[in-house]
């Protein structure tokens, strides 16, 4: 039996410092453990160890889907970067961590939406910006239509991470874009003879290329 985030119960918490960190360490994991592996792993909290991805389909889609699991050689470089120095890390890791547990998350990416590996549905609710931590990261908005903090406790930075995963391009969609491809395209307004005798851009003999004057009635001399 293990709670949501994969901890086993009753087993040895470090002080509960795993996931009470501050959001700006997130970037830290990122480069300190998930750039050490060359695997994809979903994000559990600002520096929890990364489970890593075993199988992905649908990436970019509308259906994509990513399951991961905690690995020994994950929990070694979570202790190489956070705890060099205690030589019983790796053994409080694998007793604090289910390294059994799959952890799934799916996304939407033409809709923009997500339902991360703790189960619920967040919405695409733009980019943050002005954020030293978070700038530039997807922003999400929960079923009650609140927008999900950056701080670790929240987890919005985790989702952001989770759907660079399964979104690799971002939102491949949106509703505008998506009805004016639905509308009847207008058709093209016919060229004057005058204008159609001219093209804007051709190609000299000697193969340098040439512009031409596009002379269209009511703008000549302008």
């Amino acid at each position: 039996m293990v709670n949501l985030n994969g901890r086993k119960p009753n087993s040895f918490s470090r002080s509960g410092r795993a996931c009470r960190v501050s959001a700006g360490l997130f970037v830290l994991l990122a480069v300190a453990v998930a750039a050490g592996a060359a695997e994809e792993w979903l994000a559990i909290c600002g520096k929890c160890p990364g489970p890593t991805v075993f199988s992905r389909s649908g990436i970019g889609t509308s259906n994509a889907v990513a399951e991961a699991r905690l690995t020994r050689a994950e929990l070694e470089r979570w202790c190489d970067s956070f705890e060099p120095d205690d030589k019983t890390c790796v053994t409080h890791q694998l007793a604090e961590w289910d390294t059994t547990k799959i952890y799934r998350a799916t996304a939407d990416c033409a809709a923009g939406s997500i339902q991360p590996i703790d189960g619920k549905t967040y919405t695409f609710a733009g980019i943050w910006s002005g954020s030293d931590f978070a700038d530039g990261r997807s922003k999400w908005r929960d079923k009650s239509g609140s927008i999900v903090p950056t701080d670790d406790a929240s987890g919005g930075l985790s989702i952001s991470q989770q759907w660079e995963v399964l979104c690799p391009h971002g939102k491949t969609a949106t509703p505008s874009s998506s009805a004016s491809s639905a509308r009847k395209p207008t058709p093209a307004a016919e060229p004057t003879p005058e204008a159609a005798a001219k093209p804007l851009m051709g190609a000299s003999k000697d193969g340098n290329t040439i512009r031409f004057q596009l002379n269209i009635p009511g703008l000549t001399g302008r």
